[in-house]
């Protein structure tokens, strides 16, 4: 909850940034959560999956956004809660498709908590709708 608290009081900048902010931080927490819950699934390497996503997550995008490393302790945090989602979602039995639905539920959670539910309506392609 913190971490949300604090993604809030960065993303209060203005509005014009913070929608930019926060499109820029959704792409980021739906990749890495996709990428390190379907890991976790298969079992990989937690440590190569988070290192490899450190290494693309701050570069500059195709419109000149980048996620500020600030969110740094946020992303540590987000990886490893997929990867072990992914883990508890193989042993429960369900498919690996799952892992997808986790990660539109924490943008969606995202989204609600820090004040940009309008993301969800003006993005539904994000969120299976």
């Amino acid at each position: 909850m913190k971490k949300l608290l604090i993604i809030i009081s960065l993303l209060s900048i203005s509005t014009a940034s913070q929608a930019t902010m926060f499109r820029t931080l959704t792409v980021q927490v739906y990749m890495s959560d996709s990428m390190l819950c379907m890991g976790g699934y298969d079992g990989d390497n937690l440590g190569k999956l988070s290192d490899f996503l450190e290494s693309v997550r701050y570069e500059t995008g195709p419109e000149g956004d980048a996620v500020d490393r600030s969110f740094s302790k946020f992303f540590v945090q987000e990886d490893h809660a997929a990867y072990w989602a992914g883990k508890d979602i193989k042993k429960a039995g369900l498919p690996k498709d799952t892992c997808k639905a986790y990660a539109q539920d924490r943008l969606r959670q995202l989204a609600i908590k820090t004040g940009n539910a309008d993301f969800i309506t003006d993005n539904p392609d994000m969120f299976g709708k």
